[in-house]
């Protein structure tokens, strides 16, 4: 009997059987295509991937941002990655193993749920996949330096976890002590920062067809040239650089190669005050904060910009909104059990106005831009579109309306305030709800105070040639009651003309006289002396 048992072998036993749904690389490859095609449907450049980049650099809490665009890499390196012309970019943040994480997600991120960061949708530094294939990348926190590499084609083979028609792209031994050298002299700190070693796409990486085309994340395979030309313009960097929390500097350079970093070019170089705190990250609205000014200025090599602001914190009303049963809710996950909280939002509001320095004021247009902290279109020389609107033509008064709104995914509208719903408010969904709410509480209420600091010291006809732009835009008229909530903006005599000022809306003391530099002076100064 023992001997018969022993001639009976047991089935064999996978003590660790596929019992999960196995997610392919091909997956998140198809992801990345259908997310760039929803973020770069209509826009050819970089600017999208610009916007993403200078955000992820504030929310990391950088003071610098660099680009460089290489026309050439180190030829001799194993990685082809490293052997062409690429975009490096660099901050001075600390670069998180939360961020690591985050970063190998295909979509999705680590900011979902803290306030303080603009990062929402995942988008982000995945934006990068608009000019290539795969990129190198070279982290710190405390002073320990990370290289890696993020190749969406790893594992798409039959069997293991290499891409199988670029192996090499993997290889980062080698590499790393060069990517620590070119990372500490562009971020000039051995303690933070993070460095993208950024491959532009070449037809070598598009061979993954069997037919005889190319396929890949993306088709466009970029010169330096083209982003020379996207990143080589100055206003951009200072619309940005006016709304962000962390960021003072943001440089655009170009170099031959790696090994010629000590002689590049400066394309763009934008620095705005030291000293000052702009539109501020907040952790939570619970205090009010009601009106708080800020201003100073950006400067470039060809220009300056006077900068003036005001936001406002916490609304009772906007509170109340999110403790309503709609309010949207994010999933997550702990020991295998699910729980939804809250998605954020905070009762946030400011307007930042940009007036050229240099510039003519009588000459100036007027820009209106919507922005969910960065403007949602900052093209120096816009179409008027649902979030721009223009009189004019450049240079121009940028007059930038930022909420802690709710944008649509592709951050290309602001639903309920750049389209009509035509629907009741308490019909609609909780997102138009909170988005109109915020415009009518907390952002539109500023305007009059905001202008009438602009206007300071400003020539009275360039002064009311910007009101007057305003007031006439369809964004103002269409919400002037919201706009008058708090103050009025009027005309008060002086003895050297008309001084605009915000005043109290609940009290009526201003008078004012048409073409007050035509009344004799004898009025002019008893008025005033009043």
């Amino acid at each position: 009997m023992d001997e018969a048992r022993k001639s009976v072998r047991s089935p064999s036993v996978d003590v660790r059987p596929d019992t999960g749904i196995v997610r392919y690389p091909i997956d998140e490859i198809t992801a990345i295509q259908t997310l760039l095609a929803d973020v770069y449907k209509d826009a050819g450049d970089g600017r999208t991937l610009f916007r993403e980049l200078v955000q992820n650099a504030d929310d990391a809490g950088a003071k610098r941002l660099k680009l460089v665009v290489l026309e050439r890499g180190w030829p001799d390196a194993r990685n082809g990655l490293l052997n062409g012309a690429a975009l490096l970019v660099a901050n001075d943040g600390d670069f998180t193993e939360k961020d690591r994480e985050a970063l190998h997600k295909a979509i999705g991120g680590s900011k979902e749920d803290d306030v303080e960061k603009i990062g929402t949708f995942g988008i982000g530094v995945k934006s990068v996949f608009h000019i290539c294939e795969a990129f190198l990348y070279m982290g710190a926190e405390n002073s320990e330096w990370r290289a890696g590499v993020l190749n969406p084609w790893a594992g798409t083979g039959d069997s293991g976890s290499n891409d199988p028609l670029h192996p090499d792209w993997g290889e980062i031994g080698e590499a790393e002590k060069r990517l620590w050298s070119v990372a500490t002299d562009l971020t000039k700190k051995t303690s933070s920062g993070l460095m993208l070693w950024i491959p532009l796409r070449c037809s070598e990486h598009l061979n993954r067809s069997t037919e005889d085309s190319q396929y890949g994340l993306g088709t466009r395979c970029p010169q330096p040239e083209d982003l020379c030309e996207w990143f080589g313009c100055s206003a951009p960097a200072a619309l940005m650089l006016a709304q962000c929390g962390n960021l003072r500097t943001i440089e655009i350079e170009r170099a031959e190669g790696p090994e010629s970093l000590d002689n590049r070019v400066s394309l763009v170089r934008v620095v705005r005050d030291e000293e000052t705190r702009w539109v501020r990250r907040h952790k939570d609205d619970r205090q009010r904060n009601v009106d708080r000014t800020f201003m100073g200025t950006i400067k470039s090599q060809e220009r300056k910009w006077s900068v003036v602001g005001v936001e406002a914190l916490g609304s009772e009303y906007l509170r109340k909104l999110r403790l309503q049963p709609d309010w949207p809710q994010s999933s997550h996950w702990k020991d295998g059990r699910h729980y939804a909280a809250p998605r954020k939002a905070l009762a946030h509001a400011a307007v930042t106005l940009l007036r050229p320095s240099d510039a003519d004021t009588h000459l100036l247009g007027t820009r209106l831009r919507w922005a969910v902290f960065l403007p949602l279109d900052d093209d120096p020389d816009p179409s008027s579109s649902a979030v721009v609107e223009l009189e004019g033509s450049s240079p121009a008064w940028e007059i930038i309306l930022h909420g802690y709104f709710w944008p649509s995914q592709d951050r290309r509208s602001i639903p309920g305030v750049t389209d009509e719903v035509d629907r009741a408010p308490d019909d609609v969904d909780m997102r138009i709800r909170w988005n109109r709410a915020l415009c009518d509480e907390l952002l539109f209420p500023l305007l009059p105070n905001v202008l009438a600091k602009a206007v300071v010291g400003v020539d009275e006809r360039a002064a009311r040639g910007l009101l007057c732009a305003v007031c006439h835009a369809d964004i103002v008229r269409r919400r002037r009651e919201s706009v008058t909530r708090w103050h009025w903006l009027l005309p008060v005599v002086a003895v050297d003309g008309v001084r605009w000022e915000a005043v109290d809306a609940g009290v009526c003391r201003i008078f004012s006289i048409p073409n007050w530099n035509q009344a004799p002076e004898a009025i002019r100064k008893r008025l005033a002396g009043c």
